[in-house]
């Protein structure tokens, strides 16, 4: 029971961190765009999530690195201690509830909807890869770190 409640206040934190960083830099690019003459709504590339997938696969990667392989791989073995716990309430839930696999689908769908077919590409390829890169990396500080 514990578990299922760690998770599920890790992942409502993660989700109010993701829309407080997607909308601060959607507005952010939106007034660059605008005073550029830029973008229009609905067609602007998907800075905002963009932003929140990769700092949440780097920072995912930095709590495996940190925590340990086992530890991701054990879980369920060990579902009440510390540091399943740990890993549960950071890992699963506030790092689950903050990065979102959908909407950036979804973001991709758009673009190649409304004819930017490069740019959904490059939201599709750009950060799947730029997202595995950075896993690899909070892996590695991660380890530094423990």
């Amino acid at each position: 029971m514990i578990a299922a409640l760690v998770v599920a206040v890790g992942g409502g934190v993660g989700a109010i961190l993701r829309f407080l960083l997607d909308t601060w830099v959607t507005r952010s690019a939106g007034r660059r765009a605008s005073r550029s003459g830029a973008g229009q709504p609905g067609h602007r590339f998907p800075w905002g999530i963009t932003a929140v997938n990769l700092s949440g696969s780097l920072a995912l990667g930095v709590v495996v690195g940190w925590l340990g392989r086992g530890l991701t791989d054990s879980a369920a073995a060990h579902p009440g201690s510390p540091a399943t716990l740990l890993w549960l309430t950071l890992g699963v839930g506030l790092l689950g509830g903050y990065t979102t696999m959908s909407t950036a689908s979804l973001d991709t769908v758009r673009l190649a909807q409304s004819g930017r077919i490069a740019a959904a590409a490059g939201n599709a390829l750009g950060t799947l890869g730029a997202a595995a890169l950075l896993a690899a990396a909070g892996i590695l500080i991660g380890q530094a770190i423990s």
